[in-house]
């Protein structure tokens, strides 16, 4: 019974650590290049060849594109950072490591920032083990009278924009379109 009773005490306190350490929301920012070449630990998934129209309107980091190949869109690329650039990596999502590298006929161009809310990250994982990702190229409809922003792997969405008046953000999620109510939900993680 002496053993067990600090063993208990030792979990309760590494739990309680651990709880304690994720009070509040990790914004994470996206790295495609280091040095010139696509950063390490990232994965070419397809090279395909494309244009890059204008600075994203999903993400606001520097050297970020939206691309297209044929009829598909691409909303982020993120370029090396220079105004010469032929070559752009396109994730498929905020947390994935596997890119679309897009081989462009001319170079990008000079980046410039497009102006957009800044309560509207490029991606979010909720308390409630949702991943989700943005919808701002290709938002349509609400629900319960809120605009869908994102879509959720898995099922599900979220609807409105990010509120940041506490340590750990907050939006509403739901099911799905049809539904009436969406309920508050905590952000764990989000990309910009």
């Amino acid at each position: 019974m002496r053993l067990v009773v600090p063993i208990l005490l030792l979990a309760v306190l590494v739990f309680a650590a651990g709880s304690a350490a994720r009070t509040g929301t990790v914004v994470h920012h996206y790295g495609a290049f280091k040095d010139g070449k696509l950063a390490p630990g990232l994965r070419v998934r397809a090279t395909r060849h494309g244009r890059c129209g204008s600075s994203s309107t999903i993400d606001r980091l520097p050297n970020s594109w939206r691309c297209f190949s044929g009829r598909l869109l691409f909303d982020p690329c993120f370029s090396p950072a220079r105004a010469d650039s032929r070559i752009v990596a396109c994730p498929e999502r905020p947390w994935s490591r596997r890119v679309v590298l897009l081989r462009l006929g001319r170079p990008t161009g000079v980046w410039q920032h497009y102006k957009r809310r800044t309560d509207f990250p490029w991606g979010i994982r909720t308390t409630n083990g949702k991943s989700c990702f943005s919808l701002a190229a290709s938002a349509r409809g609400s629900v319960a009278g809120r605009r869908i922003t994102y879509q959720c792997e898995g099922g599900g969405l979220l609807a409105g924009y990010v509120h940041r008046n506490t340590a750990l953000w907050t939006i509403r999620f739901a099911r799905h379109e049809g539904v009436r109510s969406t309920k508050q939900v905590g952000i764990t993680d989000v990309w910009n």
